[in-house]
């Protein structure tokens, strides 16, 4: 590979890829991932977590593998390199509306969240609107900006995690059985819904020639992703513990209703404390994904990032008017998930098998 695209002085150190990682996969999705698991594979999601979690991994490697055999650390130009201009450009396509959706999916899901246990008659298209501001505001930062913000979320936020240690004196052990009754097919069906809470790591596709050294870096990625399978794990496990397996079936956000039993001299509710809090994470959630959207989008056009950071804003604004009330929003949400196993599973597989076929058709000629 050639030496990096980007200038050292906008690059952020290897050690910051763990934090990139984590944080962009610890979001909304932690709040209820629970209900998904159980409603497939019962008590069985904690394997279906641990495999998700090697799978990952697995894609990390092989994105490392692809930017080490690549001739460029662009991914926009890798995958024109191996698929042709025309079709690596329908691609880029197809990543720059991917990453797009997957800051108005968060952004969704967190005003759902919001309405429910905070403000029910809040406006969701103005706090939309203030928080994509933020976002630009950081996004003005550059790269660096965004990797502190994504230290600093998961910083100040895993304090949290003792609340599934305070939950522990109300659960029984009981509700944890029967375990491994299930098909392999079902389990199968498990691991697809556990993996869909990891799908962040796929913007390291991105941000790559961002960081230095970067073939250095692999080992902090992958430690992200364990740190992110950790806490999953643990909260699956307090949760099957807690509720029996009818009532997490039917609890929505069984994350922040486990969180509603801590009581404490000073505060009545905390459940508020913690949807407030969460914003902290949920602001790399969207930053990092727009961030991705809009550089692939200044490569392919060739104009300042900061105008297609703000084209996919009110694209975002304009999308999210339309879906925070309509029911058709599951179905996108589905089409998103779908999209994320073909552009950063099925893809990245077809790629790295593409450059290795290109690298011996090379040694042949010559």
């Amino acid at each position: 590979m050639s030496s990096s695209s980007v200038k050292e002085k906008f690059q952020v150190s290897p050690y910051f890829v763990f934090f990139l990682i984590n944080a962009n996969q610890v979001g909304v999705s932690i709040l209820n991932f629970q209900t998904n698991l159980v409603r497939s594979i019962n008590n069985d999601g904690w394997i279906a977590i641990l495999i998700s979690g090697m799978s990952v991994n697995v894609m990390i490697f092989l994105m490392y593998l692809m930017f080490k055999k690549a001739p460029s650390d662009e991914f926009g130009e890798i995958t024109q390199y191996v698929f042709g201009k025309w079709i690596g450009q329908l691609f880029n396509i197809l990543y720059i509306l991917y990453f797009a959706s997957l800051s108005l999916t968060v952004l969704i899901h967190y005003m759902d969240v919001i309405h429910v246990w905070l403000f029910k008659e809040f406006p969701g298209l103005l706090f939309a609107s203030v928080l994509l501001l933020l976002v630009y505001y950081i996004h003005t930062g550059g790269f660096r900006t965004i990797a502190g913000w994504a230290f600093f979320s998961v910083v100040l936020t895993y304090w949290m995690t003792f609340i599934c240690f305070y939950a522990m004196k109300y659960s029984h052990i009981r509700f944890m059985f029967p375990m491994f009754d299930h098909t392999f097919s079902q389990m199968l069906v498990g691991v697809k819904d556990a993996s869909l809470s990891m799908f962040g790591f796929g913007t390291l596709l991105v941000y790559y020639p961002f960081i230095k050294q970067a073939q250095t870096s692999q080992k902090f990625a992958h430690m992200g992703v364990l740190f992110t399978t950790c806490l999953n794990l643990l909260t699956f496990l307090v949760s099957i513990a807690y509720y029996s397996s009818a009532q997490l079936k039917l609890t929505k956000w069984p994350t922040l209703t486990l969180t509603s039993i801590v009581k404490l001299p000073f505060i009545q509710r905390f459940e508020f404390i913690e949807v407030s809090l969460w914003l902290l994470l949920i602001i790399p959630n969207i930053t990092i994904p727009l961030w991705a959207a809009s550089r692939m989008a200044k490569k392919m056009l060739h104009t300042s990032q900061r105008v297609t950071f703000i084209g996919l804003s009110i694209l975002i604004l304009i999308m999210f008017s339309f879906f925070a009330s309509a029911t058709s929003f599951e179905t996108f949400n589905q089409w998103v998930e779908f999209s994320g196993f073909i552009l950063i599973y099925g893809l990245i597989i077809c790629m790295v098998i593409g450059l290795m076929l290109k690298k011996r058709r090379g040694k042949k000629r010559a």
